[in-house]
């Protein structure tokens, strides 16, 4: 099957929390992969507020990423709004919220680990 998406993507194993603005509540959740412009968060299906959440609706989140580049740890901390593009649920329960952000911060992001991870993944 071919791939016809826009940017590549990354597969990440990085934790995340969503923020939902109206309750205050926070959601923890997985970063699947992330894009040049977008990021895709994989929740539980037991997730507090997933219930409320619809395509085209502004989501907060944060994370810390960290990682080493020889002896020294590099760290990223994020914390952005994104807007919902595709939400799906999986066989297993989860679900699978896709989301569009065009921030220069996470495009800096975004392009720092892709060279970390081309140059220094063993």
């Amino acid at each position: 099957m071919a791939n016809n998406r826009s940017y590549s993507r990354l597969e990440t194993d990085i934790f995340a929390n969503l923020y939902e603005s109206t309750e205050n509540k926070e959601m923890p959740c997985k970063v699947c992969n992330i894009s040049e412009c977008g990021i895709c968060f994989e929740l539980p299906k037991d997730a507090p507020f997933l219930n409320r959440l619809r395509k085209g609706d502004g989501l907060a989140f944060s994370f810390v990423d960290s990682f080493r580049i020889g002896d020294k740890t590099e760290t990223d901390v994020l914390s952005e709004k994104s807007v919902i593009k595709h939400i799906t649920e999986k066989k297993d329960g989860s679900t699978r919220i896709g989301c569009y952000l065009n921030k220069d911060n996470f495009r800096k992001y975004f392009l720092h680990k892709q060279l970390h991870s081309l140059y220094f993944c063993t």
